[in-house]
């Protein structure tokens, strides 16, 4: 199984500030990303870039796990680390996550084992 997305990142950001500056606060941070998450990425000078890494990888992980299970949230899915890693009860998914410009691209694929 493999999952891949890619996010423009001005459209991405301009979601996110429809909803308030990008903080704990804002609605559409909070809907889709957990509190680990959040506090990794807001922590940038520029935060768009990593979540809209994290958004793809996410994105991915549901077009790899299609077949095989549905997501109800995209706040179940968790992308933490410097390192990114995928952590979703069940599945042993590896993520790769790139920024070039205004885009970011982010590719899940399963492992064994």
């Amino acid at each position: 199984m493999c999952g891949i997305d890619i996010v423009y990142i001005p459209r991405f950001k301009e979601t996110i500030l429809k909803h308030g500056p990008a903080n704990m606060d804002n609605a559409f941070i909070k809907r889709v990303f957990n509190q680990e998450e959040i506090e990794h990425i807001l922590n940038r000078q520029d935060p768009y870039p990593g979540l809209a890494g994290r958004f793809a990888a996410k994105e991915a992980v549901i077009k790899a796990l299609s077949s095989v299970k549905k997501i109800a949230e995209l706040k179940s899915i968790s992308i933490i680390g410097e390192i990114p890693t995928v952590q979703i009860k069940g599945f042993n998914l590896s993520v790769s996550i790139s920024h070039d410009g205004d885009y970011s691209v982010a590719m899940v694929t399963e492992y064994i084992l």
